[in-house]
C-alpha cells in the first residue's frame, strides 16, 4: 500500500472520531445518558428519603387535624366516622384511636372491633406519652419504624396522645414506597435505553442535515480553489446561518472571480507592454544596424568623390561636374533613404496618427500615373475602373505612398511587352487594390522576405535607380496602420502588388 493510501486511511479513521456527525451524535448520547444516570442516582440515594419525609409530614397533617377535632370532643360523634375514614384514604393511611386503657374508639381499618398487634405493641411502649394541656401549641406525638409480624410489611408509625388522655396511633406503609422506587427504576432502564435509540437516530439524523450541508459547502470551495467560479450554494427554504455562510462564500467567489480577472487583465497588459517594449527595442537595433549598413555605401562614394576633388583628379570641366553630380546624386539619396527610414519608424511606433478620411481611390490612382508617366515612357499603364469613382475610407497621404511605391516598383522592374495594369475590384466592405507588371516573378524564395526592411530580391538593379529597400516595408507599415492586407503575387508572365481599403459604408 502507497504511503499516500496509508496517511488518507489515517485522516479517515481520525474522522470517525472528530467529525461534525459523530460529535453530535455523541453529544446526545452524552447529554440523553447523564440525564438517565442523574435520574438514576437521584432515585437510589434521595428518592427514599424525600418520600419518607413527605409520609412523615402527611402523619403529622393528619394528627393535627385530629387534635383539633378531639378538642371539642367533634371526633368521637358517630357523624364524624364518616369523615375520619375519608381523611385516611386521601392520604392513604390507617388510623386508630383508643381510650387511655386502650379500648378501641375509632378505626379506619375494616377490623374495626380490632387493634393490629403491631400497633397494639406501640401503644404498650408509649403510654408514658405525656397529655398535653388545652394551652398547647405544640401537642405530644413520636414517630416510629416498625414491622407488622404477620404481614412483614413495614411501616411508618405515628403515636399521639390528645388533652383528653386518648391515644391516636397513624400508620403509612413503606412498602408501597419500595414497589413504587423498582417500578421507577424499572420505568427508566426502559426509557433510557429508547432513549438513547432515538438520540443516535435523531442525532444521527440531525447531524446528517447540518453535515450533507456542509459538505457541499465544501465541494464548493474546493471547486473556487481550483479556480471554477461557475458552481454557486444554493440556499434553502428556511434561511439559517449555514445559509449565511453559503451566501458568504457566494459572495467570496464572485470577489475572486472578479480579482483574478483583473489580474489576468494586468498581467496580459504587462506582458502586451514587455512585448512591445523589447519589439521596439528588436526594431531600433535593426533599424540602426540597416542605416548604418545603408549609408555607408552613398557615404563612401561623396567622400571618394569629393576626396578626388580636393586632390586635384578632375582636371577638365566636364570631369568635374560628373564628380559634383555624383555627390549630389548620392546626396539626394541619402537624403530620400533618411526620410523613408524616418517614416517608417514613425508608422512601426505608432507615433504617425492615421486621418481616415472618405475619397475616391481612383481620381489619386490617376493622379499618381499622371505625374510618373514620364518614367514609365515606352510602357502601356491600363487603369480599372478608368473612369469610375470608388470610394474608401484611408488616410489620403499614405494611400498614395502606398500606390507610389507600387507604382515605382512597376516602372522600374517591368519588362517583357511592358505593360501595368492597375486594378480595383470591389469585395464584401472592402476594396482590393492591385499594380500588375509584365515581367520575371520574383524568386519564390525571396516572397516572404519581400516586405522586410532593406531587404532587395536584386540590390545591383535596385541600386541603379535608387531603390532603398524600405519602400514596401512602409506600405507593409500603412497596411498594419489601417489594419488591412497587402501582399504579392507571381505570375506567368509578371508579378502583382495588392492593398486591401476599408468601404464600410463608404
Amino acid at each position: 500500500m502507497s504511503k499516500v493510501r496509508q496517511e488518507d486511511l489515517v485522516v479517515k479513521k481520525k474522522r470517525i472520531w472528530t467529525g461534525i456527525n459523530q460529535k453530535i451524535v455523541i453529544i446526545f448520547l452524552v447529554v440523553i445518558n447523564g440525564l438517565i444516570v442523574l435520574t438514576f442516582l437521584i432515585n437510589f440515594f434521595l428518592l427514599k428519603d424525600y418520600y419518607a419525609r413527605n409520609k412523615v409530614g402527611n402523619l403529622e397533617k393528619v394528627y393535627g387535624i385530629f387534635e383539633d377535632q378531639s378538642r371539642d370532643g367533634h371526633i368521637y360523634s358517630p357523624d364524624y366516622r364518616l369523615q375520619f375514614e375519608q381523611i385516611c384514604a386521601n392520604f392513604n393511611l390507617d388510623a386508630v384511636v383508643t381510650s387511655g386503657s386502650g379500648d378501641l374508639l375509632l378505626s379506619s381499618m375494616d377490623e374495626s372491633s380490632a387493634i393490629p398487634g403491631s400497633l397494639r405493641k406501640v401503644l404498650a411502649e408509649n403510654r408514658d406519652l405525656p397529655v398535653p394541656s388545652t394551652s398547647d401549641e405544640n401537642p405530644s406525638s413520636r414517630q416510629i419504624r416498625v414491622a407488622d409480624s404477620h404481614t412483614h410489611e413495614e411501616y411508618l408509625v405515628l403515636i399521639g396522645r390528645f388533652t383528653d388522655g386518648n391515644f391516636i396511633v397513624i400508620r403509612s406503609g413503606v412498602e408501597s414506597l419500595k414497589e413504587a422506587a423498582f417500578i421507577l427504576r424499572k420505568t427508566l432502564f426502559i426509557a433510557g435505553t429508547i432513549s438513547v435509540i432515538l438520540s443516535v437516530l435523531v442525532g444521527g439524523l440531525a447531524a446528517r442535515m447540518i453535515t450533507e450541508r456542509i459538505r457541499r459547502m465544501q465541494k464548493l470551495a474546493r471547486r473556487m480553489s481550483d479556480l471554477d467560479f461557475d458552481a454557486k450554494y444554493q440556499r434553502t427554504t428556511n434561511y439559517d446561518e449555514l445559509d449565511d455562510l453559503g451566501e458568504s462564500l457566494n459572495e467570496l467567489s464572485g470577489k475572486l472571480q472578479t480579482s483574478i480577472g483583473e489580474l489576468k487583465t494586468a498581467n496580459n497588459d504587462l506582458k502586451k507592454g514587455l512585448e512591445i517594449r523589447d519589439k521596439q527595442e528588436k526594431m531600433r537595433r535593426e533599424f540602426l544596424s540597416n542605416a548604418s549598413h545603408e549609408l555607408k555605401t552613398p557615404i563612401a562614394v561623396i567622400q571618394g568623390y569629393a576626396e578626388g576633388l580636393q586632390d586635384g583628379i578632375a582636371q577638365t570641366p566636364e570631369d568635374i561636374q560628373f564628380y559634383t553630380e555624383t555627390i549630389l546624386d548620392e546626396a539626394n539619396r541619402m537624403n530620400r533613404l533618411v526620410r523613408q527610414m524616418i517614416n517608417l519608424n514613425t508608422l512601426e511606433y505608432g507615433k504617425n496618427m492615421v486621418s481616415m478620411e472618405r475619397f475616391d481611390l481612383m481620381a489619386s490612382v490617376r493622379s499618381l500615373v499622371a505625374s510618373q508617366k514620364i518614367l514609365a515612357s515606352g510602357m502601356r499603364i491600363d487603369i480599372e475602373p478608368e473612369n469610375e469613382p470608388i470610394h474608401i475610407w484611408a488616410d489620403p497621404t499614405m494611400t498614395e505612398q502606398v500606390i507610389s511605391n507600387y507604382l515605382s516598383n512597376a516602372i522600374h522592374y517591368c519588362g517583357g511587352r511592358k505593360e501595368i495594369r492597375l486594378r480595383a475590384k470591389r469585395e464584401p466592405k472592402r476594396v482590393r487594390f492591385s499594380v500588375f507588371n509584365t515581367g520575371d516573378p520574383i524568386p519564390e524564395a525571396a516572397l516572404d522576405h519581400l516586405f522586410e526592411k532593406f531587404y532587395k530580391v536584386d540590390k545591383a538593379r535596385s541600386r541603379a535607380y535608387g531603390g532603398s529597400g524600405i519602400g514596401l516595408s512602409v506600405v507593409k507599415a500603412i497596411s498594419e496602420s489601417f489594419q488591412q492586407e497587402c501582399g504579392v503575387i507571381n505570375h506567368k508572365d509578371g508579378v502583382e502588388f495588392y492593398f486591401t481599403f476599408d468601404t464600410t459604408n463608404a
